[in-house]
C-alpha cells in the first residue's frame, strides 16, 4: 500500500484489525467464524457499509499478496463474506444560504482556496485533482494537482495527469483524463 493514497488509512485499518481478529493469531489460523464475526462486529459498531468493505479489502489483499508474493499456502477466506452495499452517493444542492455563507467564510479567512472550490463544484474535482498533495517522504515527489501546463487554451481543455482511478487501468488505456 505504500504506493497509493490510501497508505495512512490502511495503517489506521491494520492496527484495528490485529486488535479484533487477535494480534497473536497466525494468518492461516484465522477461519470463516474469525471474519463472521469481524462482520458482525463492523455492523454492530456502527461502521458505513463502505469501510465494512474497505477492511474486508485490506484482508483480502493482505492474502492475496501473501499467496502470491511471498508463494505462502493459505486460503482468502475473507474473500467470499457478503457485505452490504454502500448507499454513499450524495445528491444535494445549496440549502438556505450555505453557499453565502461558505463564501463569505472563505473570503476572510483563506481567499486563495475561492476559485479551487468553485472549480471543484462547477466541474466536480476531487482535491487531488486540482490541489497538489504532500511530498512522498521515501521520493520527495509531489502528486496530483493542476498544473498551469495542462490548461490547453487552444481547446478549452484540462488533462488531469492523474486519477484516483489509474491504478485499475490497463496498460493500454492513458492515465488521467481530458475535461472540456
Amino acid at each position: 500500500y505504500a504506493e497509493l493514497a490510501s497508505f495512512k488509512e490502511v495503517g489506521y485499518r491494520i492496527v484495528h484489525l490485529t486488535k479484533w481478529l487477535g494480534g497473536n493469531k497466525k494468518l492461516r489460523d484465522l477461519t470463516t467464524k474469525d471474519f463472521w464475526a469481524l462482520k458482525e462486529k463492523l455492523k454492530e459498531d456502527k461502521y458505513s457499509a463502505s469501510s465494512q468493505r474497505n477492511y474486508f479489502t485490506v484482508l483480502t489483499s493482505l492474502y492475496r499478496h501473501a499467496k502470491d508474493e511471498w508463494r505462502y499456502p493459505v486460503t482468502n477466506l475473507a474473500a467470499g463474506m457478503k457485505l452490504p452495499k454502500p448507499r454513499n452517493y450524495v445528491q444535494r444542492d445549496w440549502e438556505g444560504d450555505e453557499e453565502e455563507r461558505l463564501m463569505k467564510s472563505m473570503r476572510l479567512r483563506s481567499p486563495w482556496l475561492i476559485p479551487i472550490v468553485e472549480l471543484s463544484l462547477e466541474m466536480s474535482f476531487r482535491r487531488g485533482e486540482l490541489v497538489q498533495g504532500a511530498k512522498n517522504k521515501k521520493t520527495g515527489h509531489q502528486t496530483g494537482g493542476l498544473r498551469w501546463e495542462n490548461i490547453i487554451w487552444s481547446r478549452d481543455e484540462l488533462m488531469l495527469g492523474k486519477e484516483k482511478n489509474d491504478r485499475t487501468k490497463s496498460p493500454t488505456e492513458s492515465l488521467g483524463r481530458t475535461v472540456p
